[in-house]
């Protein structure tokens, strides 16, 4: 799930090795990592159905 969460952070950062500039700026990466955790959080809490 962290690898789907993260596809854009990780294509656009492979990417950007070819480019003259940063397509995200590091806070820009560190908030979109907190964003997309939280779905990933929610897994730990979710029960079983009966």
């Amino acid at each position: 799930m962290a690898n789907s969460a993260n596809f854009g952070n990780m294509f656009s950062m492979a990417e950007a090795s070819l480019l003259p500039f940063l397509p995200l700026l590091p806070a820009q990466i560190l908030l979109t990592n907190l964003l997309t955790d939280f779905p990933e959080m929610t897994i730990t809490t979710d029960t079983v159905d009966k």
